[in-house]
């Protein structure tokens, strides 16, 4: 009797070992896919970044119209504040 008894305590220390190993090894390959996925966003959004630039490069290059329309509304602006202040004397 006391042999069954130690044989199934040894069983389930066996079990239990077993899956602590199952365990530790599913936290590892999670853990290694977490990094790679963490890898693969970071480069996903360094490749966004770059296309953003671009992008604003090309509109500004394109559209040399709205740089034109600042410059002028800018003259504009200062030319009425100019004439809206009192003459000095």
């Amino acid at each position: 009797m006391a042999d069954r008894l130690t044989d199934t305590v040894l069983g389930l220390q066996r079990m239990a070992e077993a899956a602590q190993q199952r365990g530790d090894d599913l936290r590892y390959v999670q853990s290694q896919e977490t990094a790679e996925h963490i890898a693969w966003l970071d480069h996903l959004l360094s490749m966004v970044d770059k296309v953003r630039l671009i992008l604003l490069d090309e509109r500004k290059r394109f559209m040399p119209v709205d740089n034109v329309r600042r410059l002028e509304e800018r003259e504009e602006r200062q030319a009425k504040v100019a004439q809206a202040r009192p003459p000095a004397g």
